[in-house]
């Protein structure tokens, strides 16, 4: 019984390590409820509710098991702050870079994620939009 229960731990435990190393060696991607887990998207999200605010990457020089990093175009609505949204159809643009960062291994995927977006424009005419933290979560992996 002994011989049986170590062969069936040691033959799981093997089965784990295969499985980890075969998803580390596959792409990390990063993926929110507004992304279908992109590898190196060409468009990203920052507020999927209206597509208000958005990246377009136009080249991605790292994207490597420890991180990403683009440069592109912030897109952004551009009005006065007593504008609501949904009333205001103005968008400006400005040069900034995305970052992705702290990779995780999602067991509901079995493959790595990015769990960390940082956008950053200096030049955003809105203080707010200058640096963007997001956090992405295994749950809305799709």
């Amino acid at each position: 019984m002994r011989k049986l229960v170590t062969s069936i731990l040691c033959a799981t435990a093997a089965l784990c390590v295969v499985g980890f190393a075969q998803a580390a060696e596959k792409p990390v991607l990063i993926s929110n409820d507004c992304a279908d887990a992109p590898y190196k998207p060409a468009e990203i999200l920052i507020a999927c509710a209206d597509a208000g605010l958005r990246f377009e990457a136009s080249e991605w020089t790292r994207w490597d098991a420890g991180g990403a990093r683009a440069s592109g175009e912030f897109f952004y609505r551009d009005c006065a702050s007593l504008v609501p949204a949904y009333k205001c159809h103005h968008f400006s643009h400005d040069p900034a870079t995305v970052k992705l960062y702290r990779p995780r291994f999602c067991s509901t995927k079995g493959r790595r994620f990015f769990t960390r977006l940082r956008l950053s424009d200096p030049a955003a005419s809105d203080s707010n939009l200058r640096s963007i933290t997001l956090t992405y979560v295994c749950r809305y992996v799709s």
